[in-house]
């Protein structure tokens, strides 16, 4: 790589090196910066089939901007793009891309919206696997597993993330805790980090400074960092033991199946590991949420008949 350009954001190294492209890695360049929502996560093949080129000239663009290769080229364009991009600029991405279609005009259609939307977090979640490192799933999973205790962070756009990630964590193993953002009081709730824990951060573009602190702290402490984030290159996956890159489709919001799914499968592995003891901590939990009449139930009676109505004839 040019360790002249090392500085500079894929942005600038596209214009540096625009009048030097061939006129197919023009085309390449020319999608990233301007159709960036849908570079940043589609391989190398539909880009190449986008704007109409092979997939050897894609790799070689990457090459002539001074990336190794094309995974190098996409995690600089994922950086430059989702930590830019604001809450206003993705539902406008979300709007552009509803209101016109190949198959007819969304707007206005809220079946064909929700058709879309599904179908694309459908194909997205088989996209995302193939990006996966099986060898960093499974240390995530030992750390998760082996930590005393877990803090879990994610603010913002990630709070739903962390929140669902936390909370059924609590129903697997003890000691877990879910940091939540206040009146500047994460340092308190930070207080008991030491080398024996782990904290499990979600962060999403654009990445809250409160949420870097963290990393910055509990790595300060000798604790391990697992990050949840949607580019290797982004502030968070920068400062963890293990980054476990899970994109996330630019809709409005951060509300992307991949990365629910995702944490379902961390949950799941992590369940299977402690057996038993999962199984019996789920079990007091239920007791216990059965002693405060949390939830409404259901008459067993209509459950049964549910079950006749639906079972074979």
């Amino acid at each position: 790589m040019d360790t002249a350009r090392d500085d500079q954001d894929i942005e600038a190294r596209i214009r540096t090196a625009y009048d030097s492209l061939s006129d197919g890695q023009k085309k390449i360049a020319e999608l990233a910066l301007t159709r960036p929502s849908e570079a940043v996560y589609s391989p190398a093949a539909r880009i190449a089939e986008l704007v109409g080129v092979s997939h050897s000239t894609v790799v070689r663009t990457a090459q002539a901007l001074g990336y190794a290769g094309f995974p190098e080229f996409q995690a600089a364009l994922q950086e430059w793009f989702l930590g830019r991009v604001s809450t206003v600029d993705r539902f406008q991405f979300s709007s552009r891309q509803f209101a016109v279609e190949k198959d007819g005009d969304l707007e206005g259609d809220a079946t064909a919206v929700l058709r879309r939307v599904m179908l694309d977090d459908a194909a997205h979640i088989e996209g995302v696997l193939q990006q996966i490192s099986a060898p960093d799933f499974e240390r995530a999973v030992e750390m998760v597993d082996s930590a005393r205790r877990v803090y879990v962070v994610g603010l913002r756009a990630s709070a739903s993330l962390a929140l669902n990630f936390g909370l059924a964590l609590r129903h697997i193993r003890p000691d877990c805790f879910l940091l939540q953002q206040g009146f500047g009081d994460l340092p308190d709730q930070l207080f008991g980090i030491s080398e024996d824990d782990l904290l499990v951060v979600m962060s999403y573009g654009r990445y809250m400074r409160d949420t870097l602190r963290c990393m910055d702290h509990a790595r300060a402490v000798g604790a391990r960092v697992l990050a949840i984030t949607d580019s290797i290159l982004s502030p968070a996956a920068r400062r963890a033991d293990v980054a476990l890159v899970v994109p996330a489709n630019p809709w409005f919001y951060v509300m992307s199946a991949a990365v629910h799914s995702f944490m379902s499968a961390l949950l799941v592995a992590v369940a299977l590991r402690r057996k038993d003891d999962a199984r019996r901590r789920v079990e007091r939990l239920d007791e216990i949420f059965q002693q405060f009449h949390l939830f409404e139930k259901q008459d067993e009676r209509d459950i049964v008949s549910q079950i006749e109505r639906k079972g074979p004839s």
